[in-house]
């Protein structure tokens, strides 16, 4: 599982609070706008950047919350991989990451799902036939190709949030004016 939480924003939005009580309904309405716009952005980027079956896309979650909070997640094990790869991968475009993205990364290191190299082929086996972009047949080969080179990383929610953020802090702008 993969949940996002944005840093920063809390002791920010807790003097706003604090200072404008009247707008928390306003504000929380513009959080809770962007959290929808990230959750669709996020949405279509996975189906349209990946060989995703619907699982995936269909994971990203909201919460909208009392006290100007929200959360923006995916409730599948493997999120986590396809947002920032494995193995060379991960490490290639960790690297690239701001600080607060590449620690969040880390959190996820060495944390595959406990499943074994069969759990591995049986999985690609089911994917293979659902979406018929590999022959069954060659689930093995590709099991063991991605356990030694891991997979690219193909985010999903940090372009979603990037490209949101500076909408949702405008309307906090026009909020206050």
């Amino acid at each position: 599982m993969i949940k996002l939480k944005i840093d920063g924003i809390d002791k920010t939005l807790k003097d706003i609070s604090d200072k404008y009580k009247n707008l928390e309904p306003e504000i929380q309405a513009s959080m809770d706008a962007f959290a929808y716009n990230v959750q669709a952005e996020a949405k279509s980027i996975v189906s349209s950047n990946s060989s995703d079956t619907g699982k995936l896309a269909n994971s990203i979650q909201i919460d909208t919350g009392e006290g100007l909070a929200m959360s923006i997640y995916s409730s599948v094990e493997y999120a986590a991989y396809i947002e920032f790869g494995t193995r060379k991968y991960a490490e290639a475009y960790v690297a690239t990451l701001p600080q607060e993205w590449s620690s969040f990364a880390a959190t996820f290191k060495g944390k595959g799902n406990g499943g074994s190299f069969n759990d591995m082929i049986i999985n690609l086996i089911k994917w293979a036939q659902s979406t018929g972009k590999i022959d069954p047949k060659n689930a093995y080969a590709l099991a063991k190709k991605i356990l030694i080179q891991g997979i690219p990383a193909r985010p999903f929610l940090r372009p979603a949030i990037e490209n949101n953020l500076p909408l949702l802090k405008e309307d906090i702008k026009n909020i206050f004016k």
